[in-house]
């Protein structure tokens, strides 16, 4: 089988119409979220710091989501930069609520921590 031939049977099974659209496939196959541990959330979150345009100065305040791999929300993270502290002295937000950004790159690789989870029971995870 061609090369030719094996890219339009590809095309055709993914239901793409471009010829281009296959490397688009392939792209997306080679990003894939990283696995991590529960353990790893703060480095991870440290890693994809996010700008947000709603604090002052775009400081990289915020919570900071991470999914479990049955897709279900595994942990909130809070980040701050530490301008602004809380009345107890520790370090908070700069601007109340807080922006909520998703961690695409990484999901946590544990169990969900939902109890009611049908994802996690009929898997076994």
């Amino acid at each position: 089988m061609s090369i030719r031939s094996l890219a339009h049977l590809q095309r055709r099974q993914l239901g793409l119409r471009s010829p281009f659209s296959i490397f688009r496939f392939f792209r997306v196959q080679q990003n894939q979220p990283l696995p991590i541990k529960p353990v790893q959330i703060p480095a991870a979150a440290n890693a994809s710091l996010v700008h947000s345009t709603r604090n002052p100065k775009k400081c990289t305040c915020g919570w900071y989501h991470f999914y479990g791999k049955c897709g279900h929300l595994y942990q909130r993270f809070a980040g701050t930069c530490g301008r602004k502290t809380t009345s107890s002295g520790r370090s908070g937000f700069c601007t109340t609520p807080a922006p909520k950004n998703v961690i695409y790159g990484y999901y946590v690789n544990e169990k969900c921590t939902n109890a009611k989870c049908t994802v996690c029971r009929r898997r076994g995870h």
